[in-house]
């Protein structure tokens, strides 16, 4: 990765994308990154570079360029209308595909997870999403292990919440597991956040 930071977290963007999966898990990861040691990176990428506008109308502007994907130790997936109509786009899908190859870790938020679902990276994993979409998981990906009762599940390289609402949680998690509880927990302290859900269900 040459001088790229050793810990760099990608929330990608795309039209339609849940406001509250991409801004939640933003302000979360980027509090912890100005007083992290290991000084990650958290970035905002459109798989062309361009603007997107999120499915309530919100629209944001990437802050590095699609090249920067290939450097990521994590990514994250939002959901929203936008997610579901990409898991009907086969070059998404093969690009998911090969993002997953390089990219040791994924997240993914409510409606988030049916693209992954779609390219095959569910298969056998433990997975949740909000109850309303369990059926549409599972006729995307039969083979998910699906536990709609957690808000969310850690299955080691990936991660999954329920919905966009529990998308601070996660990135709770994240800054958990990639530092330490002291750091999530100065993180919460700095954004006067309380958890709303359980700990997550690790597999």
């Amino acid at each position: 990765m040459g001088t790229h930071s050793p810990v760099r977290v990608g929330i990608v963007l795309f039209d339609g994308a849940d406001e509250l999966g991409i801004v939640g898990p933003h302000a979360v990861l980027s509090t912890w990154a100005r007083s992290a040691s290991t000084h990650p990176d958290v970035l905002l990428i459109s798989r062309d570079g361009e603007p997107v506008r999120c499915d309530a109308g919100l629209d944001l502007v990437p802050t590095a360029a699609p090249a920067e994907f290939e450097h990521l130790h994590v990514l994250i997936h939002p959901g929203g209308p936008g997610a579901r109509r990409l898991t009907r786009d086969p070059q998404y899908l093969g690009w998911l595909r090969r993002v997953r190859h390089r990219t040791p870790m994924l997240a993914a938020l409510g409606a988030g997870c049916l693209p992954l679902a779609a390219a095959g990276l569910m298969a056998g994993r433990a997975v949740t999403v909000h109850p309303d979409l369990a059926g549409e998981l599972l006729s995307v990906e039969p083979g998910a292990l699906l536990d709609t009762a957690a808000s969310t599940v850690d299955d080691g390289d990936l991660v999954t919440c329920a919905a966009g609402g529990h998308a601070v949680d996660l990135a709770l998690h994240l800054v958990e597991r990639l530092d330490s509880a002291q750091a999530c927990v100065r993180v919460r302290r700095e954004l006067h956040f309380e958890p709303t859900a359980e700990p997550p269900t690790h597999w």
